[in-house]
């Protein structure tokens, strides 16, 4: 699985680096430092070879990695969900926890409010991809980031 505090030094992912360190192919730094957290990472990936231009590609994955760092950081979860779907109309990036969760409101959500920099940081590659995200979360019962990006974005 993957290894988020490893990925912030490679600020260039090559185009297929979603995939290869989420399926379970080869062991990549990725899954060993999840594997190495405790934390049991569940994935079911749709490969996005083609997607997104190369920028794009950037910052869905970054999105992804703030996602996956905020888990092994600061959820003390015992499981997470990743979900990367797509078709002709849009994609669906879905990151769930059963960690301690957090009190969230509206605004921090939204990146408007006083978030983090890594939920702010959410926001704002959501919007420059043209996609809505929303993060949810619960004290004692985790939290889900979900990022939509498409022409069906708002359904």
């Amino acid at each position: 699985m993957l290894d988020p505090r490893r990925i912030p030094f490679n600020p260039k992912p090559p185009p297929v680096v979603i995939e290869d360190c989420l399926l379970d192919r080869q062991p990549t730094p990725f899954r060993q430092g999840a594997e190495a957290s405790g934390i049991r990472f569940d994935s079911d990936i749709t490969p996005l070879n083609g997607v997104f231009s190369t920028e794009s590609e950037i910052n869905f994955y970054r999105i992804m990695q703030e996602s996956l760092n905020n888990i092994v950081k600061h959820s003390d979860a015992s499981e997470a969900q990743i979900r990367i779907g797509h078709d002709a109309r849009r994609i669906e990036l879905l990151i769930r926890d059963n960690g301690k969760g957090f009190e969230s409101n509206a605004s921090q959500a939204s990146g408007s409010g006083r978030a983090g920099f890594g939920l702010t940081s959410i926001a704002e590659r959501a919007r420059i991809l043209g996609g809505k995200h929303s993060i949810k979360s619960v004290p004692g019962r985790g939290t889900t980031v979900t990022v939509r990006i498409g022409s069906s974005h708002d359904e």
